[in-house]
C-alpha cells in the first residue's frame, strides 16, 4: 500500500478502496483490514474518521455482506429448489458379425448426464434464529421456571378429614403443586 511520504498515511484511492469492500464481503474484522492497510487496530477507527472513501468501503461491503447471508438464511428457513445434474455410467453392448460367421460382443461404457431439480426444504433451525432475531419480543426465549404475574390460578380446594368434618380453603396462588391424600375411613362391616 502506498504511503505518503510527507506522513506515512495511506492513499484511500478507488483501488484499495475496492479491495477493502472484498475484505468486508470475506467477512475480514476491523483488525484484518488495519492489517491489509498498513496501520495499528487501535488508530483504524481514526482513519474511518478521517476519510469517508475508507468509512464507505466498509459500509458497502459489510451491507452487501449482510445481504447475501440473510438472503442465504432467508432462502434455508423457507426452503427453495435449485437445477442439477446427475452424472451416471451408462454400459453399452454392440454386437459384430466377424467375417467367419461368429459375432464379437464389444462392452463400452459411456457417461450420461441427467438434469433435475434439487429441492431443500425448510430448516427449523433457520427458521427459529430468523424469528428470534426479526421479532424477539414474539419469539425470544422464555424463562420457563416463574410463571408470569397475570397467570394466577383461583382454586377452592374442600378437604375431608377422618372424623367426618371438611374445611373449606379458597387459595388464589399456588407456590407449588398441592397433593392432599384422601382420608383413610375404615369402615367395620358386621
Amino acid at each position: 500500500m502506498p504511503l505518503n511520504a510527507t506522513n506515512l498515511v495511506p492513499e484511500f484511492d478507488e483501488a484499495v478502496c475496492e479491495r477493502v469492500k472484498n475484505y468486508c464481503l470475506l467477512g475480514a474484522s476491523n483488525h484484518q483490514i488495519a492489517e491489509f492497510l498498513g496501520i495499528s487496530a487501535s488508530s483504524f477507527p481514526n482513519y474511518c474518521e478521517r476519510f469517508p472513501q475508507l468509512r464507505e468501503a466498509l459500509r458497502a461491503g459489510r451491507t452487501e455482506a449482510d445481504a447475501t447471508v440473510a438472503k442465504s438464511l432467508f432462502r434455508r428457513a423457507t426452503g427453495y429448489s435449485q437445477p442439477a445434474i446427475r452424472i451416471f455410467r451408462q454400459r453399452v453392448v454392440q454386437s459384430m458379425n466377424c467375417s467367419d460367421s461368429s459375432s464379437e460382443t464389444i462392452t463400452e461404457y459411456e457417461t450420461v448426464t441427467v438434469p433435475y431439480y434439487e429441492h431443500y426444504p425448510p430448516d427449523v433451525s433457520a427458521c427459529v434464529f430468523w424469528l428470534k432475531n426479526r421479532h424477539p419480543e414474539m419469539w425470544r426465549d422464555k424463562d420457563n421456571n416463574q410463571p408470569p404475574a397475570e397467570d394466577t390460578v383461583e382454586f377452592t380446594m374442600k378437604i375431608g378429614h377422618a372424623d367426618g368434618s371438611t374445611t373449606i380453603d379458597n387459595s388464589t396462588t399456588a407456590e407449588e403443586d398441592v397433593c392432599v391424600p384422601a382420608p383413610l375411613v375404615v369402615q367395620e362391616t358386621s
